[in-house]
């Protein structure tokens, strides 16, 4: 049962988070493109970029459910892999040492499983090359890098 609410904005508070956020950024001149500046004239077109690596989770069909459906461990190796993704690689190499102590596993069975629970929802599978230290991530739910740019063959244009 989803709750609907309507929240009037106006009520809420700035974000208390808000104060203490800095975002590493490089401006990007875009020496092609031109804006109407607030006197009229026409300036370059400025970008802000961030530089800090992030991970993008994406609304694929289905997403959702199968993070909501994980163990706690499956949740707690979702996002140890998403805190360890390179950028443009749909590949990891699975520390298990690091995995365990950074999260108070003491059980090789417990790493076994959530392995296991990530592979069976098809969110990562073992490379052939590499069994249980190299892992292929699935692009489709996550991805740390520019999707198009890495997989120009599979776009989707409309």
């Amino acid at each position: 049962m989803k709750i609907k609410l309507e929240i009037d904005e106006s009520k809420l508070t700035k974000n208390i988070f808000i104060g203490k956020l800095v975002i590493p950024v490089s401006e990007v001149t875009d020496v092609h493109k031109y804006i109407l500046a607030a006197d009229g004239v026409k300036v370059q077109k400025v970008y802000h970029i961030e530089r800090q690596q992030y991970v993008k989770v994406y609304y694929a069909e289905g997403a959702k459910e199968l993070i909501y459906k994980l163990s706690p461990a499956g949740k707690c190796l979702f996002l140890f892999i998403i805190h360890h993704l390179e950028v443009g690689k749909d590949w990891f190499v699975f520390d298990r040492s690091l995995y365990m102590q950074k999260n108070g596993i003491k059980s090789i069975n417990t790493v076994k499983g959530a392995l296991t629970e990530l592979w069976d929802m098809e969110l990562i599978c073992p490379t052939a090359a590499y069994p249980n230290v190299v892992y292929w991530i699935n692009p489709k739910y996550f991805f740390c890098g520019n999707r198009p740019k890495c997989y120009p063959n599979n776009l989707d244009i409309k």
